[in-house]
């Protein structure tokens, strides 16, 4: 099955001096969303990144450049006339494991949303789906009102059939897989140094760009 994957890399945050966009922090030498791209094309995806900073656009090989924009349903949908058969939505900021990026590609159902207690890194869904086209509805409703409320979170709930404002998560569900290792967002600096503290240093990060000979 064709798999389009959509790299939403759009909300900035800065990092030290340097103002260093939270999407493309260093990871052994590879830029973040340079870093996620790869991890796609390494298993038969079609990477398409969302993003309305230039030094994201340059990093990226397939891009579609939007207005600045505070939904991430916008960017989402701004890709929807380049979906194929199967769609995986990443973050841009979020640092993915081989084991957690393993288990996104190998995922069978119609419908998923990877994630812990606290965030949503991945979500999977085939193209057409009815649950999803309607869940999709019901965040455009509710954007209009309240911007940061269409999320991946509401999503997830719209898909569910919950409250959409109030944060819920049943791990029971099969649509909820859970995530479990060092995979992590990096909205803060004080976020990348404790995964760099914790993954990076001590050498447990792993699925790197293979070294030139």
């Amino acid at each position: 099955m064709n798999s389009t994957v959509i790299i939403t890399a759009v909300s900035k945050r800065y990092f030290s001096r340097y103002f260093q966009d939270r999407n493309i922090v260093d990871i052994m030498d590879e830029p973040l969303v340079v870093r996620t791209q790869r991890q796609a094309r390494d298993r038969g995806g079609y990477p398409i990144v969302i993003t309305d900073y230039d030094k994201v656009r340059e990093l990226s090989k397939c891009c579609i450049y939007i207005e600045k924009s505070p939904l991430w349903l916008t960017t989402v949908l701004a890709s929807k006339p380049l979906w194929k058969d199967r769609i995986i939505i990443l973050l841009g900021d979020v640092v993915y494991s081989k084991e957690t990026m393993d288990r996104i590609f190998a995922f069978e159902g119609d419908i998923g949303v990877f994630a812990n207690s606290s965030e949503v890194f991945a979500i999977i869904f085939n193209k057409g789906n009815e649950r999803v086209e309607h869940a999709f509805e019901e965040l455009k409703k509710i954007g209009r009102e309240k911007r940061d409320h269409a999320g991946p979170w509401n999503f997830y709930r719209a898909i569910c059939g919950y409250d959409l404002i109030k944060h819920k998560v049943d791990a029971k569900d099969y649509i909820f897989q859970s995530v479990l290792d060092w995979t992590t967002d990096m909205d803060y600096k004080r976020e990348y140094d404790k995964f760099y503290n914790a993954i990076i240093k001590t050498r447990k990060i792993d699925d790197l760009m293979p070294m030139e000979l």
